[in-house]
């Protein structure tokens, strides 16, 4: 793939980051204790940036407005934050998830809400 054509192609999408910030902070509590099932509500916030302008600056679009570039240290863009709830139940397989997440604020191309199912602990 050619440099420019390379350009064409990313145009309009973000490249990921080699740094992450996150933060999660949660309430749960029991629904039917007796067989193990809880509700959760929590609220996420996070962002990922490049601080390694070769990691991005090389695929960047030629014509970026320089206040704008991504390329200039992302620590001063918006965090992504969300609202949520769900149920956890604790069965005789392990944990398992089911949680629904709702973005304050959505991006092009982002779902206003977003289901989760794990199986396991968070951590």
């Amino acid at each position: 793939m050619t440099e420019q054509s390379q350009d064409s192609a990313l145009r309009g999408f973000l490249i990921g980051g080699n740094m992450q910030v996150i933060g999660n902070a949660e309430i749960e509590f029991p629904i039917f204790d007796k067989v193990g099932i809880r509700g959760v509500v929590f609220t996420d916030v996070g962002n990922s940036f490049n601080l390694e302008k070769d990691q991005y600056c090389k695929l960047r679009p030629t014509g970026v407005d320089p206040s704008k570039d991504p390329c200039r240290g992302r620590w001063t863009c918006r965090p992504t934050r969300e609202l949520g709830f769900g149920f956890r139940w604790f069965s005789p397989i392990g944990p398992l998830r089911f949680e629904w997440g709702v973005p304050f604020r959505t991006l092009p191309g982002e779902q206003p809400i977003v289901f989760e199912f794990t199986i396991g602990n968070f951590f």
